[in-house]
């Protein structure tokens, strides 16, 4: 009867202290792959123009990069927002069309890649275009996992000049910036 009460609040002590812990849920794609029948999230990252990208109001003139058939322009500034993305059937790995503030458009993609995630592997850590503190931002690329002891690098300038924060999570599942890196 003693064995029993000190199992059950050694149990109740290891619930408690497991339960203080933040526990952080991102959402993971099933694919990393985009449809041609319907749009999915999609994030933009680095390209030929790692500044901009142009946006087309024809498919064709994102092929050609026609400048009579541009219609706006997306900054570096743009590259964390979400948008919506289908691959495009007539111009297959050269053109995609990209939904924006509802209207849809066309991006070539020698500009900019365009992934289904925003967060990937790296041998044992995570690279990622968000902070791991803002998990509704957060895509994981299919098969991705977070494990207590990896690294979270937040890419916050361009894909080019490799300006990262190093996050860490703490036993307590807090995540904090290591400022030793």
């Amino acid at each position: 009867m003693g064995a029993l009460v000190v199992g059950l609040s050694l149990g109740g002590l290891t619930s408690v202290s497991t339960a203080q812990a933040k526990t952080w849920h991102y959402k993971v794609t099933k694919s990393n792959q985009f449809s041609t029948t319907h749009y999915s999230r999609a994030f933009m990252y680095g390209g030929d123009n790692d500044d901009f990208v142009w946006l087309y109001d024809t498919a064709k003139g994102a092929n050609e990069k026609d400048p009579f058939h541009t219609v706006n322009i997306l900054s570096d500034t743009n590259r964390n927002l979400t948008y919506y993305a289908k691959k495009n059937t007539t111009y297959k790995g050269r053109v995609a069309n990209l939904k924006y503030h509802s209207r849809v458009f066309y991006i070539n993609l020698k500009d900019v890649h365009l992934r289904r995630y925003n967060t990937w592997r790296s041998g044992h850590k995570l690279i990622s275009l968000s902070k791991p503190t803002h998990p509704s931002y957060i895509m994981l690329k299919a098969k991705t996992h977070v494990y207590q002891n990896q690294e979270w690098l937040y890419n916050y300038g361009s894909s080019y000049d490799g300006y990262y924060l190093h996050y860490r999570l703490s036993k307590k599942g807090n995540w904090y910036v290591d400022y030793s890196k």
